[in-house]
């Protein structure tokens, strides 16, 4: 699905790739970079989607794909946009990889332990995830709007 007109219109053009142990050929992760967003990837999950086979979690496989994507997107000056939605925890080497993070306040409270129901709390929980690596927050905030970079 590479060229837009052969692409179904609630899909968008994506480039997948695929981490295969050497060893013995098995897939271990697969990483997903959409070439441009719709609207409900654009609320709802961002330009890039991973998993890692459930056997194979917690080995760094998360860390070095996001390593690589990030080397990639380098090249061809793309930004690294995450939705985490639903919430699933990083690997807190990737933060650093990462330009821009849109989660909504549950999500905030799942990454940073603070939930943003006020002023102060946003401030802070805004404050937490740049110390965590990320370079630009914004975090949803339902009927109130949203924080960007306090």
């Amino acid at each position: 699905m590479e060229h837009p007109d052969t692409v179904p219109k609630d899909k968008v053009p994506a480039t997948q790739f695929a981490l295969v142990d050497p060893e013995n050929g098995r897939i271990l992760g697969m990483l997903q970079v959409r070439h441009y967003l719709n609207e409900y990837l654009r609320n709802f999950a961002g330009h890039i989607g991973y998993s890692i086979r459930p056997t194979e979690r917690r080995k760094g496989y998360a860390t070095e794909m996001f390593r690589q994507i990030r080397e990639i997107a380098k090249e061809s000056d793309t930004k690294i946009i995450i939705n985490p939605a639903p919430y699933k925890e990083l690997p807190s080497e990737v933060f650093s990889q990462i330009d821009y993070i849109i989660p909504n306040e549950h999500e905030t409270h799942d990454l940073t332990g603070i939930y943003p129901d006020n002023e102060e709390n946003t401030r802070k929980a805004v404050l937490k995830l740049k110390q965590m690596g990320i370079k630009n927050v914004i975090i949803t905030l339902g009927e109130r709007g949203c924080a960007y970079n306090f």
